[in-house]
């Protein structure tokens, strides 16, 4: 053992001292009735005992059974179970709901939620409670997925009405067991099981025997009812009783503490919202209009005869599959935002309860200190700047502040919001704006400047940037339903997946003679309305150059293009493009950008001016601005052709409510590249991006629904290869001119085999590490070794030739800790970042540190770390020479899924392909 005071590197002294507890605890023999060892932590305000709400008649303990499909990816919650008394402190009943198909788990889960709802309207007091967070989340999933209740869920999400009593167990006691699962708690407070089924999963396997048993629905005993299910519900029952028995453990520790009963405080003092907003109304009126086997989507098991019957059109024109689609979009902004903001409350309550739940919380500062604070002067007003520090090993995703706006924090002990002046990952370093007027009033108030002198847990604060596309959407739906206005037609074209046999023969020509696909392209858009169409450009295949072609051929021809994107960046370089391109061909149309009226850094001196949507004017021929600015009434109708640049980011509901600013559209982008970022469970396509929605998951768009840049200048010809055999079904090639693709090294440097490291192609480094998960010493080791031996070198591609410095070499790592490790110790050398940070970028080098161990280690799992469009976007980076750091137990792990084991596949291919 580690003698006491002894200090461990990477622990703060208060985890250590809990670890010491913990293992004194798990080594003390149980009691003479078995019990094993515990002892009680020290009461803290709003914490552990304290902050169990007071016992109501009407109290619910409440527990769900769920199964994953792996080859299908779905999960289906097959058993909501409940124990609820109807004589306080008397002997608890118990109540389950069944499902086996997702039509059922609809059917149930709504069951359930109006069986809370009508018991709430007899025991308003009453609490729903469960152990860990699997119910809360699955609820929260399901309502979306389902698009069912979820104004409800969100009312009992805001005012507490689901109390977790894992936190209140492990801010209570130190228990002598491996682990706090309630299998383990329970040793306090119960005796022996009695049911067949004694875990998670058993349940898991006694569901799917009873998949491939033939017995009944029902459970019960045979021939009427299935044992097999009898055994899954007297476990889920035995579940449900435990956490009455833990909460009646609890409250009696809390008696014997002296501590008062008291009701929770909600999240919020407002009365939560339990009717739908009005898209989610909308959204329900169109969906009610839908045959009901047609009301939620048809999972692969359908029947053939469901799957046609679902394209037949109904009363409003549409198909009842796009009808159910077009419902599923519009509450797409409610849907995100609803995650963002259940992610910050479950946020303030860990920060109340277990603020060290935080340290791996990307969202989240935990454990931050004040430092100092700067008063400064404007000539309207004033403000104070605070500074915290805090530890920069925490993989934070909070960004700073940008053009557009500051995020903000709250520190969670004061509930004081405020905007980020500074953030320093690297340093750990956070400076936060409290203005003066603000600071004064809280101070009338008596409640203090809100900046502790302790530790404390600093949030981030969603923030709403959605309602100008929310008042779009329910404005254009208002009159859909109405039939005051149809839909897009080319949005229809899309929705409905119809298809363009005219771009065969083009698509044909363009195979014969690539040069000319800009001017192809054009043509076909001058002389189409009301369609939609991809140019899918793979990494280094030129698609803004084609596309900045496209656009100027149009304007040439009279036409009026407006170019959007998911990102300022994007668009501003699309417009900086298009606005040469018209340049060199002699065309005085008029390049703007249509904006808030914030000057942007990146269009400065470049003549496109920044425009408001009202001061467009016939003579602006090529317009950009986000889908906030083309959703607005002002700007419908006025263009020939919407370019979505990066499409595959763009989401399809954001599509929508823009589509009307033109009468066609044309999606560029690659959805073999990074993906949106969507954060909720979406019903349906309704989350996919417009591009991976037209795909249906083909690597290569159709023949008929787009054009395919099958060449690629910028990478060296084998990493072509591979890259094209992994990601785009062997049709992306490499330009001749890549042949002599090549880096040379300043000095030797031997790879993990003791051959020498080569000047092209793709390697796999492999590095021997375990338990690594956020960062890996040992891969940094090895990547800055290689970079040394690469900087002074020489490159040679096909855009020229020049000396390796270091903006000639990307370092990339999938988690910010790595990245800010990296960077510390690199020191210059590279440029470093995540790959999202890289998109749209080259380099002659790239090097991608893997950072886990292994699948088990990797935060956010294989999925997030091998997810094909990262790996992608990281290996084709590189002109000369892409090099993978990583461990080989990434290859060797078990996969839980088939889409887990293609991604294995892809890295033991990669090495398999490697060059070194």
């Amino acid at each position: 053992a580690v003698p006491a005071g002894t200090a461990v590197s990477g622990l703060n002294p208060e985890a250590l001292h809990e670890l010491r507890q913990q293992a004194q605890l798990q080594i003390t023999p149980p009691d003479a009735n078995g019990r094993p060892a515990y002892r009680l932590r020290p009461v803290v305000p709003g914490k552990g005992l304290a902050a169990l709400p007071a016992a109501d008649a009407g109290d619910i303990w409440f527990d769900m059974e769920g199964i994953q499909d792996a080859v299908a990816g779905t999960k289906l919650e097959y058993l909501f179970g409940a124990c609820f008394r109807e004589v306080p402190d008397g002997a608890s009943q118990f109540k389950a709901w069944w499902a086996h198909t997702p039509a059922e788990e609809k059917k149930a889960f709504e069951a359930w939620v109006d069986w809370v709802e009508e018991r709430r309207s007899r025991y308003p007091g009453l609490r729903i409670y469960h152990y860990a967070s699997y119910e809360k989340t699955a609820m929260r999933r399901l309502a979306q997925q389902h698009s069912t209740r979820e104004a409800v869920i969100d009312a009992w999400l805001r005012s507490g009405l689901l109390v977790d009593l894992l936190p209140v167990v492990t801010g209570s006691i130190v228990l002598g067991e491996p682990s706090y699962s309630i299998k383990k708690v329970e040793h306090l407070y119960m005796e022996q099981r009695a049911a067949e089924v004694t875990n998670a999963g058993d349940s898991v396997v006694a569901y799917l025997n009873w998949q491939n048993s033939g017995e009944p629905r029902l459970p019960g005993d045979a021939p009427d009812g299935s044992p097999l299910l009898l055994g899954i519900e007297n476990y889920n029952r035995e579940d449900c009783e435990s956490t009455v028995f833990l909460h009646d453990w609890l409250r009696g520790l809390r008696r014997e503490q002296g501590l008062p009963e008291h009701p929770l405080e909600a999240a919020t003092d407002e009365q939560p919202q339990k009717e739908p907003w009005p898209l989610e109304q909308l959204s329900a009126d169109l969906l009610a209009e839908l045959p009901e086997a047609m009301q939620i989507d048809l999972g692969p098991t359908a029947s053939d005869d469901l799957l046609a019957a679902q394209e037949q059109r109904g009363p409003r024109g549409l198909s009842w599959r796009v009808q159910r689609l077009l419902a599923q979009l519009l509450p797409f902004h409610h849907r995100e935002a609803k995650v963002a903001w259940w992610a910050y409350f479950d946020r303030r309550n860990k920060a109340e309860l277990s603020p060290a739940d935080l340290i791996d919380d990307g969202e989240s500062i935990a454990e931050a200190r004040w430092r100092s604070v700067q008063p400064r002067e404007s000539k309207r007003t004033g403000a104070d700047y605070h500074t915290f520090s805090f530890d920069p090993s925490q993989p934070l995703k909070i960004g700073a502040r940008d053009a557009d706006r500051s995020p903000q924090l709250e520190i969670a002990d004061t509930g004081l919001k405020l905007d980020v002046d500074a953030l320093d990952a690297e340093r750990g370093q956070v400076t936060l704006k409290l203005p003066w007027s603000k600071r004064d009033q809280r101070r009338a108030e008596g409640l203090g400047d809100g900046i502790p002198d302790q530790l404390c847990s600093l949030i981030a604060v969603p923030a709403d940037i959605t309602e100008k596309l929310r008042e779009s959407l329910l404005e254009q739906a208002n009159a859909w339903l109405s039939e005051a206005s149809p839909i897009p037609p080319a949005m229809v074209q899309l929705l409905e997946r119809q298809t363009l046999p005219e771009l065969k023969p083009l698509n044909a020509a363009v195979a014969a003679d690539p040069s000319g696909v800009a001017a192809r392209l054009a043509d076909f858009l001058a002389n189409r309305s009301g369609c939609t169409l991809a140019l899918q450009g793979p990494p280094g295949t030129g698609k803004t150059t084609v596309t900045g072609q496209v656009i100027a051929d149009l304007v040439a021809r009279g036409k009026r293009v407006a170019i959007s994107s998911n990102s300022h960046a994007a668009i501003n370089n699309l417009l900086i493009k298009a606005k040469a391109t018209c340049a060199e061909r002699g065309l005085s149309g008029v390049v703007v950008k249509c904006s808030g009226g914030k000057q942007e850094e990146a269009l400065s001196g470049k003549g496109i001016p920044l425009v408001h949507p009202d001061g467009t004017t016939p003579a602006m021929a090529v317009v950009g601005g986000t889908a906030w600015m083309f959703c607005r009434e002002v700007l419908a109708d006025q263009f020939d052709l919407l370019v979505v640049d990066e499409a595959g980011q763009m989401s399809l509901a954001n599509l929508l409510g823009m589509a009307r600013c033109a009468r066609s559209i044309l999606l560029v982008g690659d959805q073999q590249q990074l993906a949106q970022p969507s954060q909720a469970d979406h019903p349906g396509s309704s989350g996919d991006s417009c591009l991976e929605y037209l795909m249906q998951g083909a690597h290569v768009v159709p023949a008929d629904q787009g054009v395919f840049l099958s060449t690629s200048w910028r990478m060296e010809h084998s990493i072509t290869a591979v890259v094209s055999e992994l990601f785009y079904d062997e049709r992306l090639q490499a330009s001749s001119a890549n042949a002599e693709n090549a880096i040379h090294w300043a000095r030797p440097c031997l790879s993990a085999s003791g051959r020498g490291l080569p000047e092209g192609g793709l390697v796999f480094e492999p590095v021997l590490h375990s338990g690594c998960s956020v960062t890996s010493e040992a891969e940094i080791e090895r990547i800055d070794q290689i970079v040394a031996a690469l900087l002074g070198g020489a490159y040679t591609h096909a855009k020229g030739s020049g000396t390796l410095t270091s903006e000639e070499i990307l370092v990339i790592a999938p988690y910010n800790v790595q990245v800010n490790r990296l960077c510390q110790r690199l020191d210059g050398k590279a440029r470093v970042g995540t790959v999202d940070k890289f998109q749209g970028q080259e380099a002659p080098v790239a090097i991608l540190s893997l950072t886990a161990s292994s699948g088990d280690d990797a935060p956010r799992g294989l999925g997030f770390l091998l997810s094909p469009n990262r790996l992608n976007v990281a290996i084709s980076r590189a002109q000369c020479l892409s090099i993978v750091v990583g461990s080989p137990g990434l290859m060797s792990g078990l996969a839980n899924t088939i889409e887990e084991a293609e991604q294995i596949n892809r890295l033991c291919r990669i090495a398999a392909s490697s060059v070194a």
